[in-house]
C-alpha cells in the first residue's frame, strides 16, 4: 500500500510526518467566560486530553484537569459562570459483550479546586444501552450554581430534565417526560417553552407561553423520510412570533417567523434556493446571525453591533475565514477562530476597547509555517445531467509529471464536504497527491430533492456521482491528473464507496482503502442500533432500504457478497 503513505517521487520535498497531521488537536473546544477575563479549552500534552485555562491575553495556560487513560477523551466544555467550569469525558467500557464509552460529567473552578462528579445515581442502568447520557442544555445565568442538564430516566421511561446543582451534584428534575410532550428544550432564557413527542413516526412540535402552562401543537413532521425540518432559534419579543429554521413548504430550510396563533409561517426573512440555512444564534432577545454553508461555512450578522465587530475582524484577518468563538457579556472582548483550507485553525484574543490582540494559540502549530494546499469547489454534470457539488485539493509544489489522485468520499451519507482546513486531505496533498471529494446525491445541506435523489441509493446513484466525478478531473487536461494512478479512501459510508468500487469501478482504481466502512447493507440495517425504535426502522426502510423488502437491491451492493470479483489490493481498517 505504498500509493498511500510514500510520497510520490516528482522531485518535492520530502513530506512531513504524518504523526503532525494524525494528531488530535492541541486546542479545541475553545470557550471565553461571560465576563471575559479568562478563556478555557481541551488541550493535549504529552499524548493526554487535558483541559486549560488561561487569563485573556495571555498565554500562559494553567493545566487544571488531566485524564488518567490513554484511551479516555475530553468531550466538551462549557463556562456555568464566570469561575465554574462543566465539562464531559467518556471512557471504554465493555459491558454484556459490547464496547460502549461510559460518559462521566464533572464540575470544578476554574482553577481546578472543588471538583465535583455530576451524577445522578437513580438513573443508572449496568447494560449496554442503559449508561445515563446526560446532554447539557443551559447555564440559567440568574442561577449561578446551577445549569439543565437532560438524561433518559428509565424509571419514567422518558426524557427528563434537572436543575442540577454545580457544587453539590444535586439533581432536581424540573421536566419528565410523557404522552403528551415526550422532550423539552429551553428557550435562549433557560425557559422550558418549547417540547416535542413522536408517536406513529409523526413528530409533532409543541409551545407554550409559560412554564406553568399548556403545551399547544405548533406542526406536525413526517419522519419516515427524516426530512422534515423545523428549529426554534427564539422569540421575538416584540410580537411574540417564533424565528425558525424550516423548509416546511419549500425545498431548502430557510429563516422565517413563525405565528403561534394562526400556527403558519408569517415571514421568510433568509432563504437560498440552493442551500440550505443551517443554523442560528439567538441571543438577549434578539437574533444575532444565521449560518449557511455553500462551498463554505458563511454567518449572514443580522444584528448591527455583532455585524459591525464581525467586519472589523474580518478586515485584521485578510484571506482567512474569521468567527466569532466568544464574547464577553459587555461586547468589548471577542474570542476570535481563524483558517483557511490553507492554514490551520488558530484562535485569537481582541479587545475592543484598547484595539488589541494577541494570539491564544492553534489547533496544529506544527503546521504553523507549512506552505499547504488549498482547496477549490466545483459544479460538474453527472452523466444523468444533474449538477452535483465537489471539491479539489492539488499539492502546492509545481510537478512536471501526472498527479496521482486519491478519491475520498464523505462518510453518513446525509453529511457534506465543504472547504475548510482538513488535515487527512492536508496528508495527502503533502504526499503529492490531488484529492477530490464529491457531494454525491444523498448528502445534506442541498435541499430535500438533493438529499432523497440518494434514498435507496447504496451502490448506484451515490456511487455513480462519485465515479463522474472522478471522470470529470482526470479528464480536464488543465489539471495534469493521472487517471491511471488512482485510489477510493474512505471512512464510514466513505469507506462503503471504497468497498463497492472495489467490485464496480475496478478497471478505473488501483486500490482500495475502507476506513469502518459498511460491507453488508442489510446485516447493518438489521442491526440492535437500527431496529430499537420503531421511528428508526421507518426512517432507515425509506431512505436506505428494507432489509426484507429490499433484500436483493441490498445484497447487490454490498460487498460481502461478490468477493470473487474484488482482484485488486483493498486495505481494511478497523
Amino acid at each position: 500500500m505504498s500509493l498511500l503513505f510514500i510520497a510520490v517521487s516528482q522531485g518535492r520535498a520530502d513530506p512531513l510526518p504524518s504523526d503532525i497531521f494524525g494528531a488530535l488537536p492541541m486546542l479545541k473546544n475553545v470557550q471565553l467566560s461571560p465576563d471575559g477575563s479568562k478563556v478555557a479549552a481541551l488541550g493535549m500534552q504529552k499524548g493526554r486530553p487535558v483541559l486549560v485555562v488561561t487569563e485573556f491575553g495571555t498565554q500562559k495556560f494553567e493545566t487544571v484537569a488531566r485524564l488518567k487513560n490513554d484511551f479516555d477523551r475530553l468531550d466538551w466544555l462549557e463556562w456555568a459562570n464566570n469561575d465554574r467550569l462543566i465539562f464531559g469525558s467518556s471512557s471504554p467500557l465493555l459491558i454484556q459483550g459490547r464496547a460502549v464509552r461510559v460518559q462521566m460529567l464533572g464540575s470544578m473552578n476554574a482553577d481546578g479546586s472543588d471538583f465535583k462528579v455530576l451524577e445522578n445515581k437513580a438513573l443508572y442502568q449496568k447494560s449496554s444501552f442503559g449508561q445515563a447520557s446526560y446532554s447539557y442544555l443551559h447555564a440559567l445565568p440568574d442561577e449561578p450554581k446551577t445549569v439543565l442538564l437532560g438524561a433518559y430516566d428509565r424509571r419514567d421511561r422518558a426524557y427528563s430534565i434537572f436543575r442540577t446543582n454545580l457544587y453539590d451534584s444535586t439533581f432536581v428534575k424540573v421536566f419528565g417526560g410523557d404522552a403528551d410532550s415526550a422532550m423539552a428544550v429551553p428557550d435562549a432564557d433557560g425557559r422550558l417553552l418549547y417540547a416535542s413527542k413522536i408517536e406513529d413516526s409523526i413528530a409533532t412540535v409543541l409551545y407554550r407561553d409559560s412554564e406553568s402552562g399548556p403545551f399547544e401543537e405548533l406542526v406536525q413532521l413526517d419522519l419516515n423520510d427524516g426530512q422534515g425540518v423545523f428549529n426554534i432559534l427564539g422569540q421575538d419579543p416584540a410580537d411574540q412570533k417564533l424565528y425558525v429554521l424550516t423548509n416546511l413548504g419549500r425545498d431548502t430550510t430557510y429563516l422565517a417567523k413563525f405565528n403561534i396563533t394562526s400556527k403558519q409561517v408569517d415571514d421568510i426573512l433568509m432563504s437560498d434556493p440552493r442551500y440550505d440555512l443551517s443554523g442560528g444564534l439567538f441571543k438577549d432577545g434578539r437574533l444575532v446571525a444565521v449560518q449557511k454553508v455553500t462551498d463554505r461555512a458563511e454567518l449572514s450578522y443580522l444584528d448591527a453591533d455583532y455585524q459591525a465587530i464581525a467586519q472589523q475582524l474580518a478586515a485584521a484577518f485578510p484571506g482567512e475565514q474569521v468567527f466569532i468563538a466568544g464574547l464577553s457579556d459587555d461586547q468589548t472582548r471577542v474570542l476570535v477562530q481563524t483558517s483557511a483550507s490553507n492554514r490551520q485553525p488558530r484562535y485569537f484574543m481582541v479587545d475592543l476597547k484598547t484595539g488589541k490582540g494577541s494570539l491564544l494559540g492553534g489547533q496544529y502549530p506544527k503546521l504553523e509555517n507549512v506552505r499547504l494546499a488549498t482547496t477549490r469547489a466545483f459544479w460538474f454534470k453527472a452523466s444523468d445531467g444533474v449538477q452535483v457539488q465537489a471539491q479539489l485539493t492539488l499539492p502546492t509544489d509545481a510537478v512536471t509529471s501526472k498527479l496521482p489522485v486519491i478519491v475520498l468520499p464523505h462518510g453518513g451519507p446525509n453529511a457534506r464536504d465543504f472547504v475548510r482546513f482538513d488535515p487527512f486531505v492536508q496528508m495527502f496533498a503533502n504526499r503529492g497527491y490531488a484529492v477530490l471529494q464529491v457531494n454525491f446525491r444523498g448528502s445534506s445541506g442541498f435541499g430535500k430533492a438533493y438529499e432523497a435523489a440518494g434514498f435507496k441509493q447504496w451502490g448506484g446513484l451515490m456511487q455513480q456521482d462519485v465515479i463522474d466525478g472522478f471522470k470529470q478531473v482526470v479528464s480536464d487536461s488543465s489539471l495534469n491528473l493521472d487517471a491511471d494512478r488512482a485510489c477510493v479512501v474512505g471512512a464510514s459510508y466513505g469507506g462503503y464507496v471504497a468497498l463497492t468500487a472495489s467490485f464496480k469501478n475496478a478497471d478505473l482504481f488501483q486500490c482500495f482503502v475502507s476506513i469502518a466502512g459498511i460491507s453488508d447493507i442489510g446485516s447493518l440495517l438489521q442491526s440492535e442500533f437500527y431496529t430499537r425504535m420503531s421511528e428508526t426502522r421507518a426512517m432507515n426502510a425509506a431512505r436506505h432500504g428494507d432489509p426484507v423488502v429490499d433484500r436483493a437491491l441490498l445484497a447487490g451492493n454490498s460487498a460481502i457478497n461478490p468477493l470473487p470479483l474484488i482482484t485488486k489490493p483493498v486495505l481494511l481498517i478497523q
